[in-house]
C-alpha cells in the first residue's frame, strides 16, 4: 500500500467516526453508487403523500365546479333570491313562468342547493379524477 492511499484510508476512517451519533441526512440514505431508496408508494417524491394530492384535487375541483354554477347562474340573471332585476332572465320570462317549463325548472334549481351541490360534486370527482392520473 502506497502512502496517498494509507492517508487518504485514514481519512474516511476519521470521516466515518465523526458522523457516528448524527442523523441521517437526505444524502445519506443513498448508496455510494447513487441509487435512491425504493418508494413505499406513498410518496411522490415531494413534500407531500399521494393522498394530500388527491384530496387538494378533489377540493380545488369542488371549489372550481361550485363556482362554475354561481357564475353559470348569475351570468343568466339568476341568483338564490330569484331573478335579478334587469338581468337576462328577468328580461324574457315575460309575465308570468308556466309551471314546469324549462325556465320554471331553472329557477327552481337557482333557488335550491342541490344545483349547487351537485356542480360542487362534480367538480370534485373531476378534480380528483384528474389529479389521481397525474400521480
Amino acid at each position: 500500500m502506497n502512502q496517498e492511499t494509507q492517508t487518504e484510508n485514514e481519512m474516511n476512517s476519521e470521516e466515518l467516526r465523526e458522523d457516528e451519533g448524527k442523523a441521517p441526512t437526505a444524502d445519506d440514505q443513498n448508496d455510494p453508487q447513487g441509487n435512491v431508496p425504493p418508494n413505499d408508494g406513498n410518496e411522490t417524491g415531494g413534500l407531500f403523500s399521494k393522498a394530500a394530492y388527491l384530496t387538494g384535487g378533489t377540493t380545488v375541483g369542488a371549489a372550481v365546479g361550485y363556482g362554475a354554477v354561481v357564475v353559470g347562474f348569475t351570468l343568466i340573471g339568476l341568483s338564490p333570491v330569484g331573478p335579478v332585476a334587469g338581468g337576462w332572465f328577468a328580461a324574457n320570462m315575460g309575465a308570468g313562468l308556466a309551471a314546469g317549463s324549462w325556465m320554471a325548472t331553472l329557477q327552481s334549481a337557482a333557488m335550491t342547493s342541490a344545483a349547487y351541490y351537485a356542480g360542487g360534486t362534480v367538480g370534485g370527482v373531476i378534480g380528483g379524477a384528474a389529479t389521481a392520473r397525474k400521480l
